[in-house]
């Protein structure tokens, strides 16, 4: 209907006819390659993925994931390492004798983050912790950004927003505010 509307108008031209013919032939052809490759769309089956799983192939098993994960978490509040801005997946893999790929896998599946963002969450927590502490009201915020391993203040400034949904200095101020002043 559309098209036989848009065909009436004066200013339709056989430009725009080639475009929307040429269209509409790339969108049949795309389901018939669709319909070819998972055959079950047109019988009303459930969609396979057309990819395998990202760690299908992985060698870890659950158990050793569980392990690896345990393992992990207690290094983390333990020795602290993510403090190091330097601190990259390679180096915490070696730590625990496995693959970078095996300490990601454990990340995604297990913890559901990637490594940025399982380092930047203890990283603010971390951060969090400092800006509510009335000792440390005098110390600049990027000074406390650099403490916990962040390397600039863009950087903890995004990730500290994302997983509070405020901003350092917001969050100190509130923080702050909330405790009775012993001055």
């Amino acid at each position: 209907m559309a098209y036989f509307f848009l065909a009436m108008t004066p200013y339709f031209t056989i430009v725009q006819d080639y475009t929307i013919s040429l269209a509409m032939t790339l969108l049949i052809y795309g389901v018939g390659v669709l319909g070819f490759l998972q055959p079950e769309i047109f019988a009303g089956q459930r969609l396979r993925p057309l990819f395998a799983p990202k760690y299908q192939t992985s060698s870890l098993t659950p158990a050793a994931a569980e392990s690896l994960r345990e393992a992990l978490l207690r290094l983390m509040e333990t020795e602290k390492p993510y403090r190091d801005n330097r601190l990259r997946l390679n180096t915490l893999a070696q730590r625990f004798g496995t693959t970078p790929h095996h300490l990601s896998q454990v990340l995604n599946e297990h913890l559901g983050m990637n490594f940025a963002d399982f380092v930047n969450s203890f990283r603010v927590r971390e951060a969090q912790a400092l800006l509510a502490d009335p000792s440390y009201r005098e110390h600049y915020i990027i000074d406390i950004a650099y403490r916990v391993g962040f390397n600039n203040k863009t950087s903890f400034n995004k990730a500290f927003k994302a997983q509070t949904g405020l901003s350092p200095s917001a969050f100190r101020n509130r923080m702050l505010a909330l405790r009775p002043s012993n001055t």
